[in-house]
């Protein structure tokens, strides 16, 4: 029997994916598996002296075993399910405790094997999410451990390493949610997942006020290329190919994708990239990330002169201050609020939407989307979700939302009847919040998805709009987050978003079942672009490239479909003129 999380049901018709068939028909863009080797000269490990057990991973798991792999810091036991080995809570670098602030070292190799059976640590945080996005753990400071999700019998397999949301906050790697037990089965691929340092731990910028003591910027997004140098080194003994890795991550993620593309160090460590619900163009300036610094020692009761010394403040009240200096974060820039990254000139020397970041990342095939109805729960929290009864009402949430200046609000004006005539069937509720997400998600999508595909001679670049609908607040919304359910194919999970008996609610929905064959087309599409860099659909539908000439958009829904210019001219300028995007 599969094991699955907890409060995660399986659905009855659980029907594989087999891509092999798709992937014959999709050129392989920088894939380079060599040779042909069969299952039974299956050698685990690539480091050194490399480590033969028996076979492939699954050989062993047939005779009894636990899979075990040998990586660079020693051997590591996983365990297997009927059809995927996995391994959780494996250290991919040395505590950071006494390093703070720093590059972390490399994990000292170990005289005896890894038992990676459990999640490691997220990094320390007082999570308040909904069941399926937290791990039930305030976490720790030492939080840099990876899971990985491999097909038995695996052997160069494509890789996902998914990068968990929560902003560049909260959040973990090893969520009930992300999960990637079911999405390595069923998409035939080699599934990590990845903790890092985050908020004040990940993102305290020390650079202008103790440049002397040696501390680097943007630590926890160096973690996230610590975590894909060890992918590189280590993930062929898992089954899975180092020369073909995507990362994919939702909100948050999202932003942590587009900032990897715009790191140096990052460049070669991976191939394709997805970016759900984060497309982030801007980053804190180093001005701004030392007054957060300031701020932050202000609230330690330190002066300027002792920076070095948070270096030493214990985790907890660290975490605290950061919490008062940080506050609620707003809407509006949501992704680089206080206590994210830095354009600090060394790791960071770019804006991710700035012409050389796009230079960097060109030869990597880009995916960007967004959801339709991304504001619901935001603006539910903010008290603003309440159907209004005017344009007026429309006009004034959208103000206190995204906190628009005069000539916004008459962009927002114009903006509203144009969506009232591209969707006429729906009540002004609705078009309140579609149009709400759009500016403030699928507008920086759009601007990134138009900026990539113009970089001369770059790769291609895919654009989506997922219209799903999942039950909040008794009714039913493409919330943030919603296509998550389908990418690591959990479609029936409960509680998340707050409600218990989602499973009984789309059932009621959906007698039909179209939610799975959805599934079966998301987990299609983005398991095709991490093989080949060409989402196709589980019908054998391709999507077409992203381009200003075309502007295509696929639209995951209760129908599939290509739409030219999803948006509409009117739209697209009035994005232009009304920059207040999350990412922004």
């Amino acid at each position: 029997m599969t094991e699955y999380p907890t409060s995660f049901k399986v659905d009855k018709e659980y029907r594989p994916v087999c891509l092999a068939g798709l992937r014959e028909a999709v050129p392989m863009h920088e894939t380079s598996i060599s040779g042909v080797v069969s299952r039974r000269q299956f050698v685990i490990g690539a480091i050194g002296g490399t480590l033969a057990v028996n076979g492939a991973l699954g050989s062993a798991v047939a005779a009894g075993r636990a899979p075990k792999v040998q990586t660079a810091s020693g051997e590591i036991l996983g365990y297997a399910t009927e059809n995927v080995n996995v391994f959780k809570g494996v250290p991919y670098g040395a505590g950071t405790v006494g390093a703070r602030f720093k590059r972390a070292a490399p994990v000292a190799r170990g005289t005896e094997p890894f038992v990676a059976h459990a999640v490691g640590d997220p990094c320390y945080q007082k999570n308040e999410d909904w069941k399926g996005w937290v791990d039930n753990r305030d976490g720790s400071e030492n939080c840099l451990f990876l899971n990985v999700w491999s097909p038995i019998d695996a052997w160069g397999k494509p890789v996902m390493v998914f990068l968990h949301g929560g902003g560049y906050f909260y959040g973990s790697g090893g969520a009930p949610l992300y999960d990637g037990q079911r999405l390595a089965e069923r998409g035939d691929v080699v599934v990590v997942t990845v903790n890092h340092r985050l908020h004040a731990l990940g993102f305290t910028f020390l650079g202008d006020l103790a440049p002397e003591a040696g501390y680097a910027a943007n630590v926890g997004l160096l973690d996230l290329v610590d975590a894909l140098e060890w992918v590189k080194t280590n993930i062929a003994g898992f089954g899975g190919d180092p020369d073909n890795v995507t990362i994919f991550g939702e909100s948050g993620g999202g932003g942590k994708v587009s900032c990897l593309m715009a790191m140096p160090s990052a460049k070669g460590l991976f191939h394709r990239a997805i970016v759900q619900s984060g497309a982030q163009r801007k980053l804190r300036t180093r001005e701004e990330a030392s007054k957060d610094t300031l701020a932050l020692l202000k609230t330690l009761e330190l002066g300027e002169g002792d920076a070095a010394k948070l270096a030493e403040i214990p985790v907890e009240r660290l975490y605290e201050a950061y919490r008062k200096v940080s506050g609620t974060v707003s809407a509006r820039g949501g992704l680089s609020s206080p206590f994210c990254p830095v354009v600090d000139g060394e790791i960071l020397p770019w804006h991710p939407s700035d012409d050389q970041a796009l230079e960097l990342s060109r030869d990597v095939v880009k995916m960007y989307g967004t959801n339709a109805h991304e504001t619901t729960y935001f603006l539910d929290f903010a008290g603003l979700l309440a159907s209004p009864k005017t344009d007026e009402d429309v006009v004034r949430d959208a103000t206190t939302f995204l906190t628009l200046d005069e000539a916004e609000r008459e962009q927002v004006s114009l903006l509203l009847n144009d969506y009232k005539a591209r969707f006429p069937g729906e009540g002004l509720d609705r078009i309140k919040v579609r149009l709400l997400s759009d500016l403030w998600m699928a507008s920086d999508s759009l601007k990134q998805s138009l900026k990539a595909s113009a970089t001369p001679s770059g790769a291609p670049v895919y654009h989506y709009m997922f219209t799903w609908t999942e039950p909040y607040k008794g009714d039913f919304w493409s919330v943030h987050g919603a296509e998550l359910l389908f990418t690591f194919d959990n479609v029936d999970a409960d509680e998340m978003w707050g409600e218990s008996g989602a499973p009984a609610a789309r059932a009621n929905r959906d007698p039909e079942g179209d939610r799975y064959l959805l599934r079966d087309h998301v987990v299609s599409a983005w398991t095709s672009f991490a093989a080949g860099g060409l989402p196709v659909l589980r019908d054998g539908t391709k999507w077409p490239a992203f381009s200003a000439e075309n502007l295509n958009t696929m639209v995951l829904g209760e129908a599939c479909e290509i739409k030219a210019d999803y948006f509409g001219a009117t739209a697209r300028a009035a994005f232009q003129k009304i920059d207040v995007g999350v990412g922004s």
